[in-house]
């Protein structure tokens, strides 16, 4: 998503600034091959470039994903090769990132070769004589490029280059740190791609720890590096709008940008500020690529979105018919509604939000988030129906309904839950109240009355302790058996956050409740990965604290379809 402004009040262009702010996770668009090393070395891209393993072993990720990264020991002269081919030959503008980890200090000659195009068209290499990481291309002689990092010792660190035919340019962690510029492309040759392979004489194997490379044969912008860094290649998303223009005629202001590959369509959102207060702008006509609208009297920051009916960062939603159950203490009875058929993954909560978190428990961008708190999800909820021109259901007192508007560091103070209100007529995304959660749960209208949400064996619908490995961590979603309505992961794999302040369930009959009225706490349901059976059944309740957050914990959404 990018931003620009201007002043009309004097009818000049005054400013023309473009910045980013949360955009979307990487696209397929150019990218020839993806090595994500999980329990193999296949090509992920769909391009068939696959790789043999001579002697490098399967080990964890950095996220304790288990098979999931390469260990490559020097003495051992272990490697990867993938065989030549034309798309692998890249000349004129290249993409190539990997993650690293260097086990402890090793000083042999030469340089230890993380991944090269044979001898050598591109790649990188780890310096011994400087122990930092460099981006090497072959054009009319070396052009090395010194990362100016130098890796900490048992520490993963992410390395990406990049080279337009102009300028070649090294990120470490998702940040530039060097450039230069030549021009004559990149010299190519018809040896295999290695990775940890001793390329040349003088060079050496490399020791250490390799997982998810990606080359493209295209500069990426230093905004999709960003995102390689932060959530990795994501097959769902666009890239953001580029060659954003901005101009004024005839009592109009013209946006105009260049097309985005598989987008069905655009928004525009507008402001009085370049930091908060977007919202979506109905005041203009859309063109093809562009977007016109009376001029406003007043300075106004815009910003502009691609999007396609690729439901990528946008939930799946499973009906659920309303009717009446039992929760175990008295008669509920609920409206219809629609919920996430999956937990939101970390790319979806990336995708709308910017953020990532610590996810030492099983990562990726089909991973559910978690580390998140309850004053967290209900941002989620309104900026995803921002995002899709949707009201969003809730407000922070005072401060309303766009969290860009919210007080810094809100998601902290556990005051501010006392103040959220939810708005039920809306047709926004939000968090399911716990009566819907666990109506769903039990597979709503269909229900077979099993303890676990879909079974009485647990290990067949529920990712949980005793089959979520020795270091128990989260899984993707979706990868054990739907319940009754065919939504996943309602018994396990992550506990989820529901509306309701926690108190005791009323005994009366109810229809469409919403909770107790005073509470320091938040309900969550659900067990998750590390939790006992005890834990995961579709009648399991706890809570949280609104602001507090824990490597367990995540949400799925909710909407409503028909009046409450």
């Amino acid at each position: 998503m990018k931003t620009v402004h201007v002043s009309y009040g004097t009818l000049i262009l005054l400013l023309f600034v473009v910045f980013s702010l949360p955009i979307p996770a990487l696209s397929r668009n150019g990218l020839v091959a993806w090595y994500p090393f999980d329990g193999n070395a296949q090509d992920a891209s769909g391009n068939g470039h696959h790789g043999t393993v001579s002697g490098a072993n399967l080990i964890n990720d950095r996220f304790s994903n288990p098979n999931s990264a390469y260990n490559f020991y020097q003495i051992e002269h272990d490697y990867i090769s993938v065989p030549d081919h034309p798309d692998l030959q890249i000349s004129n503008a290249i993409t190539i990132a990997i993650w690293g980890f260097r086990p402890g200090y090793y000083y042999p000659d030469g340089f230890e070769d993380l991944v090269m195009k044979g001898n050598d068209s591109y790649g990188f290499q780890y310096n011994n004589s400087t122990d930092e990481i460099l981006f090497h291309l072959t054009s009319n002689g070396w052009r090395n490029l010194n990362s100016n990092f130098e890796p900490i010792m048992q520490n993963w660190f992410h390395i990406a280059g990049t080279y337009d035919g102009e300028w070649q340019r090294v990120y470490v962690n998702g940040i530039e740190t060097n450039s230069q510029y030549f021009t004559g492309g990149i010299q190519t040759n018809n040896s295999p791609l290695y990775f940890g392979y001793q390329v040349a004489g003088d060079n050496a194997w490399y020791n250490g720890f390799l997982d998810d490379c990606c080359i493209y044969n295209r500069a990426l912008s230093a905004d999709e590096i960003w995102d390689l860094y932060k959530i990795g290649v994501n097959t769902h998303s666009l890239s953001s709008p580029q060659d954003l223009m901005i101009s004024h005629a005839g009592g109009n202001v013209d946006l105009s940008w260049s097309p985005v590959s598989n987008a069905d369509n655009y928004r525009v959102y507008s402001s009085d500020s370049p930091y908060e207060g977007f919202s979506i702008d109905d005041s203009g006509s859309l063109g093809i690529n562009s977007w016109t609208s009376s001029a406003s009297d007043s300075r106004r920051y815009y910003r502009v979105s691609a999007a396609n009916s690729d439901p990528g960062h946008v939930p799946e939603m499973v009906p659920v018919q309303g009717g009446t159950f039992n929760n175990g203490v008295s008669d509920v009875t609920l409206s219809g509604f629609s919920i996430g058929k999956y937990e939101i993954t970390q790319s979806q909560y990336y995708q709308i939000t910017g953020e990532t978190f610590n996810y030492g428990f099983g990562g990726g961008p089909n991973h559910p988030v978690y580390n998140i708190s309850w004053l967290q999800t209900i941002a989620y909820c309104n900026l995803l129906s921002m995002d899709q021109s949707l009201s969003p259901c809730y407000a922070l007192g005072a401060w309303g309904s766009n969290p860009y508007n919210w007080p810094n560091g809100y998601h902290l103070d556990n005051g501010y839950h006392n103040v959220v209100v939810c708005d039920w007529g809306a047709n926004g995304y939000r968090l399911p109240t716990e009566m819907e959660w666990e109506f769903a749960a039990r597979g709503g209208n269909l229900s077979n009355g099993y303890t676990y949400s879909g079974s009485n064996t647990p290990g067949i619908v529920a990712w949980y302790y005793q089959n979520s490995g020795s270091y128990a961590i989260s899984h993707q979603i979706g990868t054990k058996a739907p319940n009754e309505l065919g939504i996943y992961d309602m018994s396990g794999n992550v506990r989820e956050f529901v509306w309701d302040k926690y108190g005791d369930l009323p005994e009366e009959p109810q229809t469409n409740p919403d909770g107790v009225e005073t509470s320091s706490y938040r309900v969550y349901r659900n067990g998750s990965f590390s939790s006992g059976l005890q834990y995961i059944t579709v009648t399991f309740r706890s809570n949280q604290y609104p602001n507090a957050s824990d490597h367990t914990t995540g949400f799925r959404v909710c909407r409503s379809y028909t009046d409450r």
